[in-house]
């Protein structure tokens, strides 16, 4: 291969989460040929009582404002130096095969930070860095002023102008905090939200991207049509039964419900289900919202209920989905269905 690029997921993600990504690209007109992809797994942590998959861990919540999180900086420290130990790692084994030490790191949301925060404290040149609805640190900004990279990176940053995790201002500005280190392009994609998986606007930026900073062959046809047909389609989970989850709708549902059974899922006995949208964590209600539900949707089950069809079937006929709706809405058999009882 003639070039490595290292991927680091989101949190509470998994490394699984960059396969359709790059899927999506290869089939949609990017030759990845030469290149060699690496999807690194985050460290479990915990995280505001909770244990997920983190790169570090947050000390705040600031979800949505102005001001950064206050973070782990010894995490961080440790994360810096494992990623650049990989870099250099990389663009060894590219140097004896005589293709230069071509290395680009994508991540999103936090992986993003941490990608950043290793390329622009690296004594090895980056070819490229792609942040996708992400932030750079404060805490890498300080250090790339005193030990900055061996020379500017190129940094694509793309944010989504209705992300409630990383406000667009705070983005722009801590992008700003490191455009002395960083050639920085700022893509911005408007009603893109935090939580959403996939985006072909974005997708399409990274593309290009890849294909000036590694020299990989681009397809000129390729657009936003193309990748939104190869790229997964929306999550609408809520109708699902648990056994009808894939394994990342899963993984999102015991995000939200504090539990990975079938039971929680499918009968209603996780507390989640009785709280309503403004009593859920951030975290939840990221969850939530990336399986499916809207806020309206969550706190009003009874009328989201009353407006389906299932309404006008009988619990026979009612499909193994219907049924799991159901039960989440309290109603547990026949009886309670058909008579009200």
């Amino acid at each position: 291969h003639k070039a490595t690029i290292i991927c680091l997921h989101g949190l509470d993600d998994q490394a699984a989460y960059w396969e359709p990504f790059f899927v999506a690209m290869e089939s949609s007109g990017l030759d990845l040929s030469g290149a060699r992809c690496v999807f690194l797994e985050a460290p479990r942590r915990t995280l505001w009582g909770e244990r997920m998959s983190a790169w570090f861990e947050y000390l705040t919540d600031r979800s949505g404002g102005e001001e950064e999180d206050d973070i782990n900086e010894a995490q961080l420290l440790e994360m810096r130096g494992a990623l650049q130990k990989l870099i250099a790692d990389e663009a060894c084994l590219l140097e004896k095969m005589g293709a230069g030490s071509k290395v680009a790191l994508i991540g999103s949301s936090q992986g993003g930070s941490v990608a950043c925060d290793a390329a622009l404290t690296s004594a090895l040149p980056v070819a490229g860095l792609v942040m996708l609805r992400s932030l750079v640190l404060g805490a890498t900004a300080r250090a790339a002023h005193k030990e900055p990279a061996a020379g500017p990176t190129h940094l694509l940053a793309v944010s989504g102008e209705q992300d409630d995790t990383f406000a667009l201002r705070l983005v722009a500005k801590n992008l700003a905090a490191v455009s002395a280190v960083a050639d920085v392009k700022h893509v911005k994609i408007g009603g893109l939200d935090h939580m959403t998986s996939y985006n072909a606007e974005e997708t399409l930026a990274t593309m290009q991207f890849l294909s000036q900073s590694l020299d990989l062959p681009l397809d000129s046809k390729v657009d936003v049509n193309r990748l939104e047909k190869a790229l997964p389609s929306a999550i609408d989970a809520s109708h699902k039964s648990w056994e009808q989850l894939s394994e990342r709708e899963q993984m999102l549902a015991a995000r939200l419900l504090g539990s990975r059974s079938a039971a929680a899922w499918d009968d209603g006995s996780a507390k989640a289900w009785s709280l309503s949208w403004q009593e859920l964590s951030h975290l939840q209600r990221q969850a939530a919202a990336a399986l499916g539900f809207t806020q309206a949707a969550w706190n009003e089950h009874d009328r989201r209920v009353a407006e389906d069809p299932a309404c006008d079937k009988s619990w026979g006929d009612l499909s193994e989905s219907e049924r799991a709706v159901a039960k989440r809405l309290g109603i547990n058999g026949a009886n309670a269905w058909d008579n009200g009882t």
